[in-house]
C-alpha cells in the first residue's frame, strides 16, 4: 500500500530518475517512460500530481510525434494516451488506443515498443477483469520480449501467468495458461520475480 511517506519517496526518486534519463537518453524517451510511470503512480496513489505529470509528458510526446518524427514516436504517444484514458476510467477509449498503439508498433517495426504495448494492455485487461484478453496479451508480450532478447522480462511474465491465471481461465478455453506456458522456452533466466500485475508497474 502507498502512504504519504513512500509517495514522497517515489516523488524524490522520480526527480533523480528524470535527471538521469535526460543525461543519457534525451527529452523524448524521458517523456515516454516518465509519462507511463506517472500514470501508473496516479492509479496507485490517486495523487493528482502524478496525473498532471503524466499529461505534461504526453503533451511533450505528441509534440515530438507531430514534428515529423511520427515513425519513432507515434506509437509511444498512442500508448500514453491509452494510459491516460485508463486513469480517467474511460475504458472504451483506453482499449481503442491500446489497439492503435499495438498496430502502430507493428507498422513501424519497433519490437520493444510492441512488447511494451502488449504488456500494458495485458495489465489493463487484467485490472478490468477481462481475463482471456489479458492472458492473450501477456502471451504476445512474452513472444516479442523473447524475440528482442529480454529474457528477464520473459521470466517475469511467465511467473505472472503461473501465479494469476491458472484458476482464472476455464479449462475449456482455447487460450489457457497451461497452453501458454507450454509455449514458453525452457531455461529462460530472469532477474525479477513475478508478482500480481495489479500491484506494480511492469515495463
Amino acid at each position: 500500500m502507498f502512504n504519504e511517506d513512500n509517495n514522497e519517496g517515489c516523488n524524490k526518486f522520480w526527480d533523480i530518475w528524470i535527471d538521469t534519463c535526460y543525461l543519457f537518453h534525451g527529452d523524448a524517451y524521458v517523456a515516454f517512460y516518465a509519462g507511463l510511470s506517472s500514470f501508473q503512480l496516479y492509479r496507485d496513489t490517486e495523487d493528482t500530481m502524478w496525473l498532471d505529470r503524466g499529461r505534461q509528458c504526453l503533451a511533450e510526446m505528441k509534440r515530438f510525434s507531430e514534428q515529423g518524427l511520427s515513425l519513432n514516436f507515434h506509437q509511444k504517444a498512442l500508448l500514453m494516451e491509452a494510459e491516460e484514458y485508463y486513469c480517467n476510467d474511460n475504458n472504451v477509449c483506453a482499449q481503442l488506443c491500446y489497439d492503435k498503439a499495438i498496430a502502430a508498433t507493428k507498422m513501424h517495426r519497433f519490437i520493444i515498443d510492441e512488447a511494451l504495448a502488449y504488456e500494458r494492455a495485458a495489465i489493463f485487461y487484467f485490472e478490468t477483469n477481462k481475463t482471456r484478453e489479458s492472458l492473450e496479451h501477456f502471451k504476445l508480450a512474452y513472444e516479442k520480449y523473447h524475440t528482442w532478447g529480454a529474457l528477464g522480462k520473459c521470466n517475469d511474465i511467465s511467473k505472472t501467468i503461473k501465479e494469476n491465471f491458472d484458476e482464472a481461465v476455464e479449462t475449456s478455453s482455447t487460450v489457457s495458461s497451461s497452453n501458454i506456458l507450454c509455449s514458453i522456452h525452457k531455461g529462460d533466466e530472469g532477474f525479477s520475480s513475478g508478482i500480481d500485475p495489479r500491484k506494480r508497474w511492469v515495463m
